[in-house]
C-alpha cells in the first residue's frame, strides 16, 4: 500500500516567521465594526470569517474576496524549517496539506512548478486537481493556496460548496473528469491520467500530522466517513488512515471526544504525551521518520505480493 502524509499547521508554527491564526484574526478584526471586534473570541473560524465578510459588505467596504487577499498577504513571509525539509526529503510521491503557504515546496531540493490548473479552468475556486510538483513529490493544497486567494477555504459557504464538489466528483464527475480510483484504476498516477487528491486520500495509507482537524472541517470529516464506508463494502483496496496527536499534559475533554470520534470512523489514533511545547519539533521528526520507513518497505511488500501471486 502506498504511503502519503497530510500535513497541517503544526509544523508551520515552528518556523521563525510563523504567523499564528490568532495574529491573522486580530489583523482581520482590527478593521471590523465594534460589535464584531467585541464578540470575536471563541467563535469557529468559518463563522467568524462569514461574519467579518458580511460586516464589510454591509459597510460597502469589501467582502470575502478582500479578506482572503489579506490572509494570503499575511502568510507570504513564512520561512521553512527542519520538519518541512524532513517531510520533503522523505521521497513521498504525494504530500497533502491544509496549509495555504508554500513552506513545503520551498523546503524541497529544487524549485516547484505549478501544474494542473490549465487543464481544469473551473479550478478558480476549488482545489481538487490543482497541485505543485517538486523534484520528488506532488504537493496538494487541499484547502487552497496563497497564489490564488479565491481558493482559500475559510467560510461555511466555501466549505459547503467544496464538499458538494467532492461529492459530484466521486459520483457523476466534474467537468467530464470522474474518479479513476472508484472505477477500479489503482495506478491512476502512473501515467498521464487526470486524477484528484481525493483519489490519493482514498487509495493510500494517509498519515495525518500537525492537523487539529476541528469538527468545522466538514470536507475532511465527510471524506473519512466515505473512505471507511468504501472499506466496509470491500470492493476496492482502501488505504488506512493514521492520525498523530502530540499533547502536553492530560488530554482535554474536547480532544478526547475528537480522538474517540476518529477511532469510531476507522482511523487509527496515535496519541503521544510530550514534555513541553519545545518538544513538538522532536515529536514531528520522529513521526515522519517512522512513516518514511513504512514508505520504504511498501515497494518490497508489493513485489512480494506480486511474486506470491505468480507462484
Amino acid at each position: 500500500m502506498r504511503t502519503t502524509m497530510l500535513i497541517g499547521n503544526g509544523p508551520n508554527r515552528l518556523s521563525e516567521t510563523a504567523v499564528s491564526w490568532e495574529g491573522v484574526l486580530e489583523r482581520l478584526t482590527s478593521g471590523a465594526s465594534r460589535h464584531v471586534r467585541k464578540n470575536a473570541a471563541g467563535k469557529p473560524l468559518p463563522l467568524l470569517f462569514e461574519e467579518l465578510a458580511l460586516d464589510l459588505e454591509r459597510r460597502r467596504a469589501g467582502g470575502a474576496g478582500e479578506l482572503k487577499r489579506d490572509i494570503a498577504q499575511a502568510l507570504q513571509a513564512l520561512s521553512t524549517n527542519s520538519v518541512h525539509r524532513r517531510v520533503m526529503g522523505s521521497l513521498f510521491r504525494h504530500v497533502l496539506t491544509t496549509n495555504y503557504d508554500y513552506g513545503l515546496e520551498l523546503a524541497a531540493t529544487e524549485p516547484d512548478t505549478e501544474s494542473g490548473t490549465e487543464r481544469f479552468p473551473s479550478e478558480s475556486k476549488f482545489s481538487l486537481f490543482r497541485h505543485r510538483d517538486t523534484a520528488t513529490s506532488r504537493v496538494w493544497h487541499v484547502h487552497g493556496e496563497i497564489a490564488h486567494p479565491r481558493t482559500l477555504q475559510l467560510g461555511y459557504e466555501h466549505y459547503g460548496s467544496c464538499l458538494a464538489q467532492m461529492q459530484r466528483y466521486l459520483s457523476d464527475g466534474v467537468g467530464g473528469q470522474v474518479s479513476p480510483f472508484l472505477r477500479g484504476n489503482g495506478d491512476f498516477d502512473a501515467g498521464s491520467l487526470a486524477y484528484s487528491w481525493v483519489d490519493v486520500f482514498l487509495r493510500d495509507d494517509i498519515h495525518i500530522l500537525g492537523l487539529s482537524l476541528d469538527f468545522v472541517e466538514i470536507d475532511l470529516w465527510w471524506l473519512l466517513v466515505f473512505k471507511e464506508r468504501l472499506r466496509c463494502r470491500n470492493r476496492l483496496p482502501i488505504g488506512a488512515t493514521v492520525y498523530y496527536h502530540s499533547h502536553v499534559g492530560d488530554l482535554s475533554a474536547s480532544d478526547r471526544t475528537r480522538l474517540a470520534t476518529l477511532e469510531g470512523l476507522g482511523v487509527r489514533v496515535v496519541a503521544r504525551e510530550i514534555e513541553g511545547d519545545w518538544a513538538f519539533a522532536r515529536a514531528y521528526h520522529s513521526i515522519v521518520a517512522d512513516v518514511r520507513r513504512m514508505n520504504r518497505r511498501a515497494p518490497n511488500r508489493r513485489m512480494q505480493q506480486t511474486a506470491s501471486g505468480r507462484s
